[in-house]
């Protein structure tokens, strides 16, 4: 008569092998998808600017922009919300991981009226990923 291998430790096996063969699937995907798992992070700083001109047309809006995150951000448009409305630029700049950029609109480029100088306006910034970064400016005549 033949010996066989006790029911418990045949039990104990299965689920050692199953462990092992799910830690390794797991490692694997990590593997894949961890380059893929980064976040943009943008921060936009107080040093930008929105200038108008007298008529309170857009003269030059000047934003500062750091990426702190783990990823590259590609920035697809700029928008001035005014009141009911707003002034929308579609942009296209890539913002690298740890760098800081300047991304500047002139008015000739961005038609925006209706500003008036002292008001404050949130200015939105929109990436790919559909992020939105905000910040408050105050218009003042340059």
């Amino acid at each position: 008569m033949r010996k066989a291998i006790s029911p418990v430790i045949a039990t104990v096996i299965l689920i050692a092998v199953t462990l092992a063969i799910g830690i390794a699937i797991a490692a694997w995907l990590m593997g894949i998808w961890g380059g893929l798992g980064g976040t943009e992070a943008l921060k936009v700083l107080p040093t930008s600017e929105l200038i108008v001109t007298g008529d309170g047309s857009l003269s030059n809006l000047t934003l500062v922009i750091k990426n702190e995150g783990s990823k590259d951000a590609k920035l697809t448009a700029v928008q001035i919300e005014m009141g009911g409305g707003a002034c929308k630029q579609n942009v296209d700049q890539v913002i690298r991981v740890g760098s800081q950029v300047n991304v500047n609109l002139e008015g000739s480029t961005f038609a925006c009226t209706g500003l008036v100088p002292g008001a404050t306006y949130m200015v939105k910034v929109v990436t790919e990923a559909g992020n939105v970064y905000q910040i408050p400016l105050v218009a003042r005549v340059g």
